[in-house]
Protein backbone atom coordinates (compact mmCIF):
# COMPACT_ATOMS: atom_id res chain seq x y z
CA UNK A 1 0.00 0.00 0.00
CA UNK A 2 2.85 2.87 0.76
CA UNK A 3 4.73 3.87 -2.60
CA UNK A 4 7.02 5.76 -3.25
CA UNK A 5 8.19 8.35 -5.89
CA UNK A 6 11.05 9.01 -7.36
CA UNK A 7 12.08 12.34 -9.51
CA UNK A 8 7.98 12.31 -10.15
CA UNK A 9 7.32 9.19 -11.30
CA UNK A 10 5.27 6.57 -8.82
CA UNK A 11 6.74 2.92 -7.91
CA UNK A 12 5.64 -0.14 -6.71
CA UNK A 13 8.58 -1.59 -5.29
CA UNK A 14 11.39 0.04 -3.59
CA UNK A 15 14.75 1.63 -5.49
CA UNK A 16 17.83 1.03 -3.69
CA UNK A 17 20.00 4.19 -3.61
CA UNK A 18 22.99 3.70 -5.18
CA UNK A 19 25.89 2.63 -2.63
CA UNK A 20 27.94 5.59 -4.32
CA UNK A 21 25.54 7.76 -3.94
CA UNK A 22 27.08 10.93 -1.74
CA UNK A 23 24.13 10.34 0.92
CA UNK A 24 25.45 7.17 2.39
CA UNK A 25 28.59 7.50 1.84
CA UNK A 26 29.19 11.22 3.48
CA UNK A 27 25.95 11.25 5.21
CA UNK A 28 24.72 14.36 3.43
CA UNK A 29 20.94 14.65 2.50
CA UNK A 30 18.09 16.01 3.77
CA UNK A 31 14.36 15.04 4.29
CA UNK A 32 10.77 16.73 5.39
CA UNK A 33 8.51 14.81 7.13
CA UNK A 34 4.55 15.38 7.46
CA UNK A 35 1.32 13.90 7.89
CA UNK A 36 -1.70 13.13 5.59
CA UNK A 37 -5.13 13.05 7.23
CA UNK A 38 -8.48 12.22 5.15
CA UNK A 39 -6.34 13.13 2.12
CA UNK A 40 -5.07 16.21 3.16
CA UNK A 41 -1.14 17.43 3.79
CA UNK A 42 -1.82 18.91 6.91
CA UNK A 43 0.32 22.41 6.78
CA UNK A 44 1.26 21.44 3.85
CA UNK A 45 2.70 24.83 2.79
CA UNK A 46 4.90 25.05 5.59
CA UNK A 47 6.54 21.98 5.16
CA UNK A 48 7.19 22.53 1.74
CA UNK A 49 8.45 26.18 2.56
CA UNK A 50 10.89 24.31 5.01
CA UNK A 51 11.99 21.99 2.36
CA UNK A 52 13.19 24.12 0.35
CA UNK A 53 14.99 26.14 2.64
CA UNK A 54 16.66 23.15 3.90
CA UNK A 55 17.76 22.33 0.06
CA UNK A 56 19.11 25.91 -0.42
CA UNK A 57 20.89 25.76 3.18
CA UNK A 58 22.50 22.68 2.32
CA UNK A 59 23.06 23.73 -1.17
CA UNK A 60 21.28 20.64 -2.96
CA UNK A 61 19.35 22.43 -5.59
CA UNK A 62 16.40 20.48 -6.91
CA UNK A 63 14.56 20.72 -10.01
CA UNK A 64 10.73 21.68 -8.29
CA UNK A 65 9.66 24.90 -7.25
CA UNK A 66 6.36 24.90 -4.45
CA UNK A 67 3.82 23.82 -6.36
CA UNK A 68 5.08 20.93 -8.43
CA UNK A 69 5.82 19.71 -5.29
CA UNK A 70 2.60 20.51 -4.29
CA UNK A 71 1.37 18.56 -7.26
CA UNK A 72 3.73 15.61 -7.00
CA UNK A 73 2.28 15.31 -2.52
CA UNK A 74 -0.99 15.01 -4.34
CA UNK A 75 -0.37 12.92 -6.89
CA UNK A 76 1.33 10.45 -3.95
CA UNK A 77 -2.09 10.65 -1.63
CA UNK A 78 -3.94 9.28 -4.85
CA UNK A 79 -2.56 6.07 -4.42
CA UNK A 80 -2.36 5.88 -0.38
CA UNK A 81 -6.32 5.65 -0.07
CA UNK A 82 -6.37 5.57 3.52
CA UNK A 83 -7.36 7.35 6.96
CA UNK A 84 -3.85 8.60 7.60
CA UNK A 85 -0.51 8.07 6.45
CA UNK A 86 2.71 10.30 6.20
CA UNK A 87 4.48 11.72 3.54
CA UNK A 88 8.29 11.81 3.52
CA UNK A 89 10.66 13.70 1.18
CA UNK A 90 13.78 12.55 0.69
CA UNK A 91 17.02 13.99 -1.22
CA UNK A 92 20.11 13.15 -1.28
CA UNK A 93 23.36 14.37 -3.48
CA UNK A 94 23.43 11.67 -5.94
CA UNK A 95 26.59 9.68 -7.64
CA UNK A 96 29.36 11.71 -7.63
CA UNK A 97 32.65 11.59 -9.52
CA UNK A 98 33.97 10.56 -6.29
CA UNK A 99 33.12 10.08 -2.73
CA UNK A 100 33.33 13.63 -2.14
CA UNK A 101 31.40 14.73 -5.14
CA UNK A 102 27.34 15.70 -5.87
CA UNK A 103 26.35 13.87 -8.59
CA UNK A 104 24.72 16.31 -11.64
CA UNK A 105 21.32 16.53 -10.15
CA UNK A 106 19.79 16.01 -6.83
CA UNK A 107 17.33 12.44 -6.38
CA UNK A 108 14.40 13.23 -4.52
CA UNK A 109 12.31 10.77 -3.16
CA UNK A 110 8.59 11.27 -2.12
CA UNK A 111 7.97 8.26 0.58
CA UNK A 112 4.89 6.95 1.41
CA UNK A 113 4.90 5.79 5.46
CA UNK A 114 2.43 4.69 8.31
CA UNK A 115 2.24 6.69 10.97
CA UNK A 116 1.14 6.18 14.42
CA UNK A 117 -0.35 8.81 16.42
CA UNK A 118 -0.23 8.86 20.43
CA UNK A 119 -3.48 7.04 22.06
CA UNK A 120 -5.55 8.94 25.20
CA UNK A 121 -3.11 6.25 26.84
CA UNK A 122 0.11 7.37 26.00
CA UNK A 123 -0.64 10.77 26.69
CA UNK A 124 -1.97 10.22 29.90
CA UNK A 125 1.38 8.66 30.71
CA UNK A 126 3.69 11.50 29.39
CA UNK A 127 7.18 11.13 28.19
CA UNK A 128 10.37 11.09 29.99
CA UNK A 129 13.41 12.94 28.80
CA UNK A 130 17.13 13.00 29.89
CA UNK A 131 19.36 16.09 29.24
CA UNK A 132 22.31 15.28 26.89
CA UNK A 133 25.04 18.09 26.09
CA UNK A 134 24.36 18.60 22.20
CA UNK A 135 23.88 20.88 19.57
CA UNK A 136 22.94 19.58 16.22
CA UNK A 137 25.55 20.91 13.19
CA UNK A 138 23.35 23.16 11.09
CA UNK A 139 20.47 22.85 13.44
CA UNK A 140 18.22 25.32 11.54
CA UNK A 141 17.98 22.96 8.38
CA UNK A 142 16.30 18.84 8.68
CA UNK A 143 19.57 17.32 8.06
CA UNK A 144 19.72 13.34 7.90
CA UNK A 145 22.27 13.52 10.66
CA UNK A 146 20.61 11.80 13.39
CA UNK A 147 23.99 10.28 14.67
CA UNK A 148 23.45 11.47 18.35
CA UNK A 149 20.49 9.37 18.47
CA UNK A 150 21.75 6.40 16.51
CA UNK A 151 24.64 5.97 18.64
CA UNK A 152 23.08 6.98 22.29
CA UNK A 153 19.72 4.68 21.98
CA UNK A 154 20.98 2.52 24.93
CA UNK A 155 20.99 5.43 27.34
CA UNK A 156 17.03 5.77 26.37
CA UNK A 157 16.40 2.06 26.83
CA UNK A 158 18.77 2.41 29.94
CA UNK A 159 16.88 5.20 31.95
CA UNK A 160 13.48 4.17 30.38
CA UNK A 161 13.35 7.63 28.80
CA UNK A 162 11.96 8.29 25.40
CA UNK A 163 14.09 11.22 24.11
CA UNK A 164 17.05 13.05 24.35
CA UNK A 165 16.50 17.33 25.54
CA UNK A 166 20.25 19.03 24.19
CA UNK A 167 21.08 21.66 26.49
CA UNK A 168 24.41 23.63 25.47
CA UNK A 169 26.32 25.88 27.55
CA UNK A 170 23.33 25.74 30.71
CA UNK A 171 20.98 26.26 28.09
CA UNK A 172 17.88 24.31 26.91
CA UNK A 173 17.23 23.72 22.69
CA UNK A 174 15.06 21.40 21.38
CA UNK A 175 14.67 17.52 21.99
CA UNK A 176 15.80 15.01 19.28
CA UNK A 177 12.50 15.13 16.70
CA UNK A 178 10.61 17.53 18.90
CA UNK A 179 10.46 21.23 20.00
CA UNK A 180 10.00 21.77 23.61
CA UNK A 181 7.30 24.28 25.66
CA UNK A 182 7.18 24.77 28.82
CA UNK A 183 4.22 26.46 31.51
CA UNK A 184 5.15 28.74 33.83
CA UNK A 185 3.54 28.96 37.02
CA UNK A 186 1.69 31.79 35.79
CA UNK A 187 0.41 30.27 33.01
CA UNK A 188 2.97 31.92 30.52
CA UNK A 189 4.18 29.46 27.52
CA UNK A 190 8.10 29.45 27.03
CA UNK A 191 9.84 27.80 24.31
CA UNK A 192 13.56 27.95 23.31
CA UNK A 193 15.29 30.43 20.69
CA UNK A 194 18.22 28.54 20.52
CA UNK A 195 19.60 26.20 18.24
CA UNK A 196 16.43 24.96 17.11
CA UNK A 197 15.24 23.27 14.04
CA UNK A 198 11.62 25.22 13.91
CA UNK A 199 9.29 23.06 13.67
CA UNK A 200 5.83 23.25 11.93
CA UNK A 201 3.89 22.59 14.82
CA UNK A 202 5.64 25.16 16.80
CA UNK A 203 5.23 27.41 14.09
CA UNK A 204 1.36 26.95 14.12
CA UNK A 205 0.67 27.20 17.63
CA UNK A 206 2.80 30.54 18.11
CA UNK A 207 0.55 32.05 15.44
CA UNK A 208 -2.93 30.41 16.53
CA UNK A 209 -2.51 30.28 20.18
CA UNK A 210 -1.91 34.61 20.38
CA UNK A 211 -3.75 36.55 22.14
CA UNK A 212 -5.41 33.84 24.24
CA UNK A 213 -1.88 32.84 25.75
CA UNK A 214 1.10 34.86 26.87
CA UNK A 215 3.99 33.35 24.28
CA UNK A 216 7.93 33.88 25.25
CA UNK A 217 10.24 32.60 22.99
CA UNK A 218 13.82 32.84 24.29
CA UNK A 219 16.65 31.59 25.80
CA UNK A 220 15.79 28.71 28.50
CA UNK A 221 18.74 28.17 31.51
CA UNK A 222 18.55 24.48 32.68
CA UNK A 223 18.76 25.91 36.14
CA UNK A 224 14.68 27.37 35.03
CA UNK A 225 13.49 23.92 34.40
CA UNK A 226 12.35 23.29 38.30
CA UNK A 227 10.40 26.16 38.05
CA UNK A 228 7.86 25.37 35.41
CA UNK A 229 4.79 23.77 36.11
CA UNK A 230 4.04 21.75 32.71
CA UNK A 231 6.17 21.07 30.18
CA UNK A 232 5.41 19.66 26.45
CA UNK A 233 6.80 18.97 23.16
CA UNK A 234 5.42 19.35 19.36
CA UNK A 235 5.89 17.57 16.23
CA UNK A 236 4.23 16.35 12.77
CA UNK A 237 4.01 12.45 14.48
CA UNK A 238 3.64 12.96 17.95
CA UNK A 239 1.32 16.57 17.65
CA UNK A 240 1.52 17.83 21.24
CA UNK A 241 2.95 14.70 23.63
CA UNK A 242 2.98 16.21 28.03
CA UNK A 243 6.76 15.46 29.65
CA UNK A 244 6.11 14.58 32.89
CA UNK A 245 10.01 13.86 33.43
CA UNK A 246 13.17 15.37 32.64
CA UNK A 247 15.88 13.49 34.21
CA UNK A 248 14.86 14.21 38.21
CA UNK A 249 12.37 17.19 37.71
CA UNK A 250 9.19 16.02 37.53
CA UNK A 251 6.24 18.50 36.51
CA UNK A 252 2.53 18.26 37.36
CA UNK A 253 0.11 15.27 35.69
CA UNK A 254 -2.69 18.13 36.58
CA UNK A 255 -1.85 20.05 33.34
CA UNK A 256 -4.70 21.63 32.49
CA UNK A 257 -2.74 23.86 30.29
CA UNK A 258 -1.30 21.32 28.10
CA UNK A 259 -4.51 19.63 27.80
CA UNK A 260 -6.52 23.06 26.51
CA UNK A 261 -3.82 23.50 24.06
CA UNK A 262 -4.15 19.50 22.60
CA UNK A 263 -7.44 20.33 22.06
CA UNK A 264 -6.70 23.66 20.51
CA UNK A 265 -4.53 21.87 18.14
CA UNK A 266 -6.89 19.30 17.15
CA UNK A 267 -9.47 21.84 16.37
CA UNK A 268 -7.05 24.13 14.77
CA UNK A 269 -6.12 20.55 12.46
CA UNK A 270 -9.77 20.09 11.59
CA UNK A 271 -10.17 23.57 10.29
CA UNK A 272 -7.02 23.28 8.22
CA UNK A 273 -8.70 20.09 6.95
CA UNK A 274 -12.07 21.10 6.42
CA UNK A 275 -10.69 24.55 4.70
CA UNK A 276 -8.17 22.55 2.54
CA UNK A 277 -11.37 20.73 1.05
CA UNK A 278 -13.35 23.99 0.44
Amino acid sequence: MYTYMHNGEIKDTDRLISVRDTAPLRGYGLFDYFKVIKGVPIFVEDHIARLLKSCEGLDLEIPYNASQLRAMIMKMIEHHPVEAFAIRFLVTPGVGIDSGSKGEQPEVFCIGEPIVFPTSEDIAKGWKLISFEYTRYLFQFKSINYLQLMTNKKLLLDQNANDFLFVHNGFVSESTRANMFFVAQDGRLITSSENILEGVTRKRLLEHLVPDYTIEVRSIAFSELPSFKEAFITGSSKNIMPVFTIDNITYSKDNSVTQAIISRFDQMTDEYIRDFKK
